[in-house]
């Protein structure tokens, strides 16, 4: 094989990864740069027109009532290997 058409294609081959490299870095830029702008335009728009969360009292009292369930479930266990 001839060591000129060697060194064209090792040039052509680096020239097309060193080109395809720029483009991935430079989309990869566009993409952070438009997230952080996305970011701060919603973080305007939840300052503008903010969401009003409903609490669920219901909820909140069915989780409390489970802990306490599992906190005797417990206690009477330890309370049982004490005795035995």
């Amino acid at each position: 094989m001839n060591t000129e058409l060697l060194m064209q294609n090792l040039q052509l081959s680096l020239t097309v990864t060193i080109v395809g490299m720029v483009i991935v870095m430079v989309f990869l830029t566009l993409m952070v740069f438009t997230t952080d702008i996305t970011k701060k335009i919603v973080d305007w728009l939840n300052v503008k027109f903010p969401v009003e969360v409903p609490v669920d009292t219901k909820q909140q009292k069915k989780q409390s009532g489970a802990e306490e369930e599992i906190a005797v479930a417990i206690a009477s266990v330890l309370a049982y290997q004490h005795k035995a």
